[in-house]
């Protein structure tokens, strides 16, 4: 049969069509042909032709509409003339074909409100977490699951796409929306960046094949418009209010704007101002009469069409009336305080928040408020001046009023005396003036001088004596008289108003009775050209601190007068830049110092200054002199002036590590001198000149006391004709360092080159034989850093060197290697011989020694020997008179032990089978270099010999040897070092080998394979048969026991017997020995391990077989689960397993299963048969079916088991304990009544009831009797088991719940949301399934935010405790718009706040109860809690994070774990269920099944066991509330529930399982136009039941538990 493939081989999408094409023998001319589809459908072929032996068909899936087949990779079959033709499936393959698709259209941003945002421009900076991308087909209409849609960002896979959908938009083209994920965002809302520098593009794959890549980056991002906060949310009721939009625009300019009043409805009134269409400006002005909050709807829209939209909240009050007891004017003096009383009044607040603050002041006052944060204060003021305060008060509404208050601190008299000294005195004058004092005085208004008071405060008279010249109190002026002492005197003068305040000032008088005179010291002086000249006057008398001083210049040489510096000062000073010796008329510069007094002295003196110029000298360059010498010193020197010689010459020394004498020091020409004893270094010398007016000049120069450096020359030796030859010089700088050495020639015989003249060591070539001639001589000249040198000479002598031109060692034995040597055998002699050119010379020859060894040397010849086995080097040179020394010459001896042979016997040979004969050398050395050679000796006949040049030889003997000639050979072997040996006894005996036998084991089981034994059996036997020898001359026969085992052969030696505890393989080895040693050994493998073993497997669970009292399988007749027998093994896997029927009721047809399971865990399953039932009136007419299983497992070792089965029906409960839940009160007894169980045989033997678990372990009172048990619960679930068996054994066990839970429920706060009183509640009511009934606890949950004290509350999470019975609720949503934090319990009738050490901070959370562990577990974003009865603890998990809508959490009594719902971003529905330790996603049967809703209630159906959800909005239409009923049960398959009935479409109803009617209960909620529900409603699992309106009023939000 033909083999067909696909001839169009493409990828997963082909349009259409697909041809099929192949050779054929059989069918030539097809008629008809199908191909079979991977679904097994079949398509027919439209196209059928054949050419050339080749059928083709055509197959078209194009339908009438000529929509487009999408063929999957997968196998295909041919089918033609309904015959199978293609030998296996024909494979779809990858090829080249590709998904056809334009460019990307356009891009959707979610926003934070999941509002599609349609984006075509510039890159925003900020986007929201998620983005969505549109993909528009024009070819296909399909995607097929697998799909990667990927991301990239410059080239780099950056997102994969977390979901992606498809909608046709006709008949040929689709639309994928494809959503990616943000890796940076937490939550959808988040802000993340989306890098505008990177280009994004996409890539699809499918299966790994690239379907389509964009072919540039993706169209930019751009952002719409941005909504801010309000700048503020607070206005006053009944005036005009304007709001400005917080806008700023996106990419785009804004266009325009709308306010709207989104719910009129939930608004206290209208808003004036804003039209049910919205007005399109940025700003609104309105006005609202009713106090409350409003909510306004603000949309900003660009002009590319983006628009974003907020609500904001805002809230109209009226402020509080404020005034201020003091009002409207007081008076303070500086800093004293004064108290202060506000009064404040609001007709809708009691409780304010106060503030006084400074309004204005003086500059720099300051208003101190001793509590500005309280109606009264105290009040203070620092500086003098009007002052406006103000007291604001602010309600709880954010509203304010205030009151102004002006103040007044009065200012102390102002007392301005003068500023400026008085001066009096001069004792010129007569008479002398009297001081008098003026001054005035100025006052704060409405005040009057109460006081004059004069005070002496300083001056020349100690005390307050009667002459200080106080003045006597009274008004100004006033004179001061009885002055006798010149000085200043100071006086002060205090004034005091009516109001008490006082201030003073104070004045100076200077009063002078002594004369004045003025110092400008010498009057002629002399200063160099261009120096500074300086003069300080010296003021004497009274002039000090009065006197006024002006220089001036009165002459001067040249055209321009100097400018003088200080001229107002005592001290002046100015440049002399012009020479003035040479002037004619001598001219030089002259000053005037003029001074007067405010008292009228005037003084003056003047000053002559000349300008000459100072000498100069050059002490000359700075030398070198050796210690011990004398050194020159010599200078020239110019007075530089007209008419002006030099005066004065002196020579000093400045620095040096010595004192040196000097020669003539005063003058020019001087000499140093130096002693042994100076240190040598750098010395320095100052010469210094003066002229003869007075100006001098110094000049320094430097000398380097030194020592001349020094050189050596070791001797060499003699020299060596033809040879270079150094001669090293070592030259000592003795100061510094040495800057160069050159060597030159003294004398010789000649002058050959000088090498490397230049440094420490020089080279030379002699040429003459010096002995006959004179010596070379040769001069090294070193200096050093200072330029002093010094050297040496040296002498060499020359001749030629001797040579060595042989060196032997003589031989032990002559077939010994060269310079080999066998250690304790004799020495061997070493013989040299050289050569000497030069006359008269005579020769030394110099032997080593080698270590380990003793040369003895007798002039050109030794003899050496050693016990050392190692290669010895021997040294030789000889030496001349001269002293000149051959190179040196040697010879290595290898040295060790001569090879022997040990004595051994060879192996016996078998005729026909190659032998070995080896040498078997002893050698002390090495093996590694040993040569061998074998040769025939003697023999019956001489066979080739294999390898005769190795250690072993090889042949194969022909003739048996016994008792004739045996084979005889020779070694002849040289090892590493050269020594040589051989042995020519090497004799081997030949025969023929015993025959091969064979060697059979034992089985246990027939069904065992060969060679295999199971652990734990009886001893293996294994025989032994089938041995012969030719040669008739067995001997021995021999068996090995292998580790780890017991073999005992049998005295014959025929047989073993073999046990072990060791699987593994095990071999067993006997050998046969003949009378010349010739051995044949045979092995046989034994395989242990452990035999497999067969057991009866039961499950337990109701209706599987069941092993009964009696050891027998008990099974359910004509039931539909088969009894079950393992195969298990520990060593090995299961190979077979088979099940037979031996005897019973009948054969009853057994369903062998086969194999099952998989091979790694060594179990294989044969499910047995499903037995008919068969009656039998007595236990003792039993009538069972026997079997027989067998096995064998892949080592071959086999078992047997028989399987005796009884065939019955077990029973059942018609009813258990309360339909599967019960309720009761703690510490009474609950009975266990209801239960019902029956058998079909009328073969019920027993019944009992038992706990699994529960919160203790409480003790059931008969536990088999089902009307009287009974057992007394505490706190908490328990779960039961109730269980009956028949006679037979065969059981049957339901499980049920006993729950202390309330029968009646408890709800608590809620809201109307109207905005009006009471808009939140805190009363407390009861349900017991039939009526409502409200509770007047003493105490209800508050929170305090202001006066007074708030009891209401909606949203709160709450939850029974029934181990603890206590109600508690947490936090909850206050009507002043904030969570709270607060834990609370009802118990005992009433309400206590509870004080958690840690509080937590959960907005809009949920929780419920765990009843198996007794915790209540409460929920939030981000975050887990739990409450133990006395404090909350984080659990540090994180729960699923709900896109919208609240928290909704319950408990699943059946799972025993807490759960949510969420719709994921795909619109899927998830399962979370959290079991006290982590939160896991649980597999829900069909996630696209279920409701998909946000703000539904929750409950928990334990007597159904179902999860309940009602209600809610609509997830893709939010907008859309619904009245839906769902149920999720144990098996996690959600149905949708179609009651007859049912609650108004809302959300935020409270829902709770009540136990006291074992029904849901639901209450209140919101309806979908904003209507508050107040009915009641109850579900019984089919149908909702309406209660009737009656009970509490109208609410959503309450907590119901």
């Amino acid at each position: 049969m033909a083999r067909f493939q696909l001839d169009n081989p493409t990828t997963n999408f082909i349009t259409g069509r697909v041809t099929v094409s192949g050779t054929t023998t059989e069918l030539l001319v097809p008629t008809s042909a199908e191909l079979v589809l991977p679904d097994l459908s079949e398509i027919e072929a439209t196209t059928i032709g054949i050419a050339n032996g080749v059928a083709t068909f055509v197959f078209d899936v194009f339908n009438s509409a000529n929509n487009i087949y999408v063929w999957q990779l997968g196998q295909y079959k041919l089918k033609v003339n309904n015959v199978l033709v293609s030998e296996d499936s024909l494979t779809l393959i990858d090829g080249s074909a590709s998904m056809h698709g334009q460019t990307i259209m356009f891009l959707h941003i979610i926003d934070a409100n999941n509002v599609n945002r349609t984006i075509n421009g510039a890159s925003p900076t900020n986007l929201t977490k998620q983005i969505r991308t549109v993909w528009d087909f024009t070819t296909i209409r399909y995607v097929p699951t697998g799909t990667v849609f990927k991301l990239y960002a410059n080239g780099i896979p950056f997102i994969t796409a977390d979901s992606y959908t498809t909608q046709t938009l006709n008949n040929i083209s689709c639309q994928i929306t494809i959503l990616f994920t943000h890796p940076d965002g937490v939550n959808p809302t988040d802000e993340v960046e989306w890098d505008i520098t990177k280009e994004y593009t996409l890539d699809v794959t499918y299966n790994s094949d690239p379907l389509y890549q964009s072919p540039g980056s993706l169209m930019q991002l751009s952002s719409p418009p941005v909504l801010g906060q309000l700048a503020q949310n607070v206005f006053s009721a009944g005036v005009n209010n304007d709001i400005a939009m917080p806008v700023s625009q996106g990419d785009y300019t804004l266009g325009s704007y709308l306010w709207e009043e989104p719910n009129p409805q939930n608004n206290p009134e209208d808003i004036q101002g804003i039209s049910p269409q919205g007005e399109p400006t940025q700003n609104f002005i309105f006005n609202v009469g009713a106090l409350g909050t409003y909510n306004v709807k603000a949309t900003a829209t660009d002009t590319s069409g983006l628009s974003r939209s907020k609500i904001y909240s805002i809230r109209a009050g009226i402020g509080p009336t404020v005034d201020i007891q003091e009002s409207p004017y007081i008076r303070l003096n500086p800093n004293i305080p004064t108290t202060l009383h506000g009064i404040v009044t609001d007709p809708d607040s009691v409780s304010f928040i106060y503030l006084w603050e400074k309004i204005s002041g003086p500059v720099g006052g300051t208003t101190l408020f001793g509590t500005p944060t309280a109606v009264d204060t105290t009040l203070s003021g620092d500086i003098v001046g009007d002052y406006i305060i103000k007291l604001t008060a602010t309600d709880t509404d954010g509203f304010s009023g205030s009151k102004t208050i002006a103040f007044h601190v009065n200012t102390a008299p102002v007392v301005n005396l003068s500023d400026v000294p008085l001066i009096f005195g001069r004792p010129d004058l007569d008479p002398a003036p009297t001081p008098t004092m003026t001054g005035n005085v100025s006052l704060d208004v409405q005040t009057t001088i109460a006081s004059y008071a004069w005070t002496y405060v300083s001056g020349p008279i100690s005390g307050n004596p009667t002459n200080s010249g106080i003045p006597p109190e009274g008004t100004l002026p006033v004179e001061v008289v009885g002055i006798l002492s010149s000085g200043d005197y100071v006086y002060r003068l205090d004034v005091t108003d009516s109001n008490g305040l006082s201030s003073f000032d104070t004045v100076q008088v200077h009063i002078n009775f002594a004369t004045s005179s003025i110092n400008v010291g010498n009057p002629i002086t002399y200063i160099p050209v261009n120096s500074i000249f300086q003069r300080t006057v010296v003021l004497t008398g009274d002039l000090d601190n009065n006197a006024s001083i002006a220089w001036s210049v009165l002459g001067y040489p040249g055209p321009t007068p100097p400018v003088l510096t200080g001229a107002d000062t005592a001290a002046v000073s100015f440049t002399a830049a012009t020479y003035t010796e040479d002037t004619n008329p001598y001219t030089p510069y002259v000053l005037k110092c003029h001074v007067t007094d405010l008292q009228d002295f005037d003084g003056e003196a003047n000053i002559t200054i000349g300008a000459a110029n100072p000498p100069t000298v050059n002490a000359g360059a700075d030398f070198v002199t050796v210690r011990g010498e004398t050194g020159s010193l010599s200078a020239t020197a110019n007075s530089n002036n007209p008419n002006d010689t030099i005066t004065t010459i002196l020579w000093e020394q400045v620095s040096g590590p010595s004192a040196l004498a000097l020669g003539t020091p005063t003058q020019l020409n001087s000499t140093v001198s130096s002693t042994g004893g100076d240190t040598i270094g750098n010395y320095v010398f100052r010469c210094t000149v003066t002229n003869t007016y007075g100006f001098s000049t110094s000049d320094e120069i430097g000398m380097r006391l030194s020592l001349v450096p020094t050189v050596s020359i070791p001797a060499p030796g003699p020299a060596a004709i033809s040879e270079s030859f150094p001669v090293t010089a070592i030259p000592t700088a003795n100061d510094g360092t040495i800057s160069s050495v050159l060597w030159t020639w003294v004398s010789g015989p000649d002058q050959p080159a000088l090498n490397n003249a230049t440094t420490n060591t020089v080279a030379f070539t002699p040429t003459t034989y010096t002995v006959t001639s004179q010596n070379y001589t040769l001069r090294c000249t070193a200096t050093n850093s200072y330029g002093l040198t010094g050297y040496a000479d040296r002498s060499v002598s020359a001749g030629h060197r001797p040579t060595i031109s042989s060196l032997v060692a003589s031989k032990q034995n002559a077939n010994d290697n060269d310079n080999a040597y066998a250690i304790g055998e004799p020495n061997i002699t070493l013989t040299a011989t050289a050569v000497e050119i030069d006359p008269g010379e005579t020769l030394v020859y110099n032997w080593g020694q080698p270590v380990g060894t003793v040369v003895t040397p007798s002039g050109s010849t030794a003899t050496f020997s050693t016990n050392t086995a190692s290669s010895h080097t021997v040294n030789l040179t000889v030496t001349d008179s001269l002293g000149l020394t051959s190179a040196n010459s040697s010879i290595v001896i290898a040295a060790g032990n001569r090879p022997t042979f040990n004595a051994f016997t060879p192996e016996p040979a078998a005729i026909s089978e190659l032998c070995s004969v080896p040498a078997n050398v002893l050698d002390s050395n090495t093996l590694a270099g040993m040569t061998y050679t074998w040769t025939w000796v003697s023999g019956p006949d001489q066979p080739a010999l294999t390898n005769s040049s190795s250690s072993t030889v090889s042949f194969t003997p022909t003739t048996y040897t016994e008792p004739s000639t045996r084979y005889t050979l020779k070694c002849a072997v040289r090892d590493d070092t050269g020594l040589y040996a051989e042995k020519s006894t090497f004799e081997v005996k030949a025969g023929n080998r015993p025959s091969t036998v064979t060697l059979t084991a034992s089985k246990r089981f027939t069904d065992d394979s060969d060679n295999v034994y199971g652990i734990g059996d009886d001893p293996l036997t294994i025989s032994m048969s089938n041995l012969t020898d030719i040669d008739n001359d067995i001997v021995t026969k021999t068996w090995v026991q292998p580790l780890n085992t017991t073999l005992i052969p049998a005295g014959d030696g025929n047989s073993a017997t073999l046990t072990t505890n060791t699987a593994g393989n095990h071999t067993v080895s006997f050998t046969a020995i003949d009378g010349i040693g010739l051995t044949r050994t045979t092995n046989i493998i034994i395989a242990a391990g452990t035999r497999p073993i067969l057991t009866r497997e039961i499950t337990g669970l109701p209706g599987d077989p069941q092993i009964n009292r009696y050891g027998m399988l008990t099974a359910e007749a004509g039931g539909t689960q088969p009894f079950k027998i393992r195969a298990t093994t520990s060593g090995s896997t299961i190979s077979t397993l088979a099940c037979s029927y031996i005897s019973g009721p009948g054969d009853p047809g057994i369903a062998l299963g086969g194999l099952s399971g998989v091979a790694t865990d060594r179990n294989r399953l044969v499910y047995g048969i499903y037995p008919t039932y068969s009656a039998y009136p007595t236990h003792a007419n039993y009538n069972p079916y026997t079997l027989k299983a067998q096995t064998k497992d892949a080592l071959g070792l086999a078992n047997e088991l028989d399987v005796l089965v009884l065939a019955g029906s077990h029973p059942y409960w018609n009813t258990i304990p309360g339909n599967g839940y019960i309720f009761g009160t703690p510490g009474q007894a609950l009975a266990l009544t209801g239960g019902v169980a029956t058998d079909t045989n009328n073969d019920l033997d027993s019944t009992l009831y038992s706990i699994a678990s529960g919160p203790d372990s409480p003790v059931i009172s008969n536990p088999g009797n089902l009307s009287t048990a009974s057992f007394v619960p505490t706190r908490g679930l328990y779960t039961l088991n109730a269980a009956a068996a028949d006679k037979l054994d065969l059981n049957y066990s339901q499980t049920f719940y006993a729950s202390t839970q309330k029968t009646a429920l408890l709800l608590h706060g809620g809201s109307d949301n109207t905005g009006m009183a009471p808009d939140h509640y805190g009363d407390t009511w009861s349900f017991n399934g039939t009526v409502w009934a409200q509770l007047n606890p003493a105490n209800s949950p508050y929170w305090e935010g202001s006066v007074p004290t708030y009891y209401a509350r909606n949203r709160s999470a709450c939850a029974y405790d029934s181990y603890r019975d206590e109600y508690v609720v947490y936090g909850g949503y206050s009507n002043n718009g904030a969570w709270l934090t607060d834990t609370w319990k009802y118990s005992g009738g009433n309400w206590t706040k509870l004080n958690p050490a840690t509080v937590p901070n959960v907005p809009s959370a949920s929780m419920t109860f765990d009843t198996h562990r007794n915790k209540i577990v409460m929920v939030g974003l981000n975050v887990t809690f739990e409450w133990d009865g006395v404090n909350w603890t984080n659990k540090n998990v994180i729960p699923p994070f709900q896109l919208v809508g609240n928290f909704i959490i319950s408990y699943n009594e059946f799972r025993e774990r807490s759960i949510m719902l969420k719709v994921n971003p795909s619109n899927q529905l998830e399962y979370w269920e959290y079991d006290g330790t982590s939160w896991a996603i649980s597999n829900i049967a069909d996630p696209s099944i279920g409701p998909r809703l946000y703000a539904a209630s929750l409950a928990y159906d334990p007597i159904r066991g179902t999860v309940v959800v009602f209600g809610g909005r609509d997830y893709v239409n939010p907008n859309t509330f619904v009245n839906q009923t769902w149920e999720l049960d144990n098996g996690l398959t959600w149905t949708q529930k179609l009651p007859a009935s049912s609650p108004a479409p809302g959300v935020e109803h409270s829902m709770a399982f009540c136990g006291g009617i074992n029904k849901i209960v639901l209450f209140g909620g919101v309806w979908q136009n904003g209507t508050m529900l107040y009915d009641t409603w109850t579900w019984n699992g089919t149908n909702w039941t309406d209660l009737g309106s009656y009970g509490p009023a109208a609410r959503y939000g309450a907590a119901l538990m």
